[in-house]
Parts: structure tokens; sequence; C-alpha cells
């Protein structure tokens, strides 16, 4: 019997979606996300080429000298150490650290989607603050491309 429930819940989670499906989903997925901290589910909402973006901040922020990552560490609230050794996961857990303090981007995602505008692999986002995002479909999952981070 053990056997069957296991089995059970391997194919369940197996076929739960690991991405959004939808541009309105991954909206929905990064709202609950950003509110709640998760980085790497932000993470996972990201275009390859938004991901490329902040990998390149983030080798450019590890390459400041002592004085400036010193002082930027100040500003982001952290210390020179987890600069120095800054991951993209790290880099947006920073931000979302930073938003918990000082919300910007956050109140803007409480707003409800008004209009989804989608054109083959590529969507637009625009919700009741008037926040457009772009999106883009890699593989079968929509991600975020621009306007978040």
């Amino acid at each position: 019997m053990r056997i069957v429930i296991v089995s059970a819940l391997i194919f369940i989670t197996g076929c739960t979606a690991q991405g959004a499906l939808s541009p309105e989903d991954a909206y929905y997925r990064l709202r609950v996300s950003c509110h709640s901290g998760d980085a790497e589910a932000v993470v996972l909402l990201l275009s390859k080429s938004a991901l490329q973006r902040i990998e390149t901040l983030v080798g450019k922020i590890k390459a400041l000298n002592d004085a400036r990552i010193e002082a930027l560490a100040g500003e982001m609230k952290t210390s020179v150490d987890e600069l120095k050794n800054l991951t993209t996961t790290k880099f947006i857990s920073i931000q979302l650290s930073l938003e918990k303090s000082s919300p910007q981007i956050i109140p803007l995602l409480q707003s409800k989607l008004r209009e989804t505008v989608i054109h083959e692999n590529r969507a637009t986002l625009i919700n009741d603050a008037g926040v457009m995002m772009k999106l883009v479909k890699e593989g079968p999952y929509w991600k975020f491309d621009e306007g978040i981070f």
C-alpha cells in the first residue's frame, strides 16, 4: 500500500507545472514569490536574458574595489563578504530584503491585471497600477524579460 501512495505522490508532483503556463500565472507567481521573499522562485520566473543581465551586474559588483564594495554593502544593507560572493539568487534575495524595509515593487504587484497582449512567444502585461511587464515564452513557460528587476 505504501508503494502505491509513494508512486501516486511522485506522479502528482511530476505532473505539476514547474513554471508559469500563462503570462497571468507568471504575474501571480511573481506576486506571491516577492511577497514571501522567495528569491529562488523569482529566479525561476526570469528569462534567460533577464538572468544574464543580472549576472553581468553581479560580476560588476564583485569586481568593485574595496572602497566601492564597502559603500555598496552599506547601501544594500548587507556585508562586504556577501557582495564578494554574490550570486544571482543572493542578489534577488537582497533586493527582496530591501523591498521589505522600503516597498517599491511589491505594492505595484498587488494590483489586478488589466490587460494581457500576447503576440507569438512574447507578451505584455499591464496591471491597474499602470505597470507594464514584458514576458517571453521559453519552452512551455512564460518568463519575465523586462520590467521587474
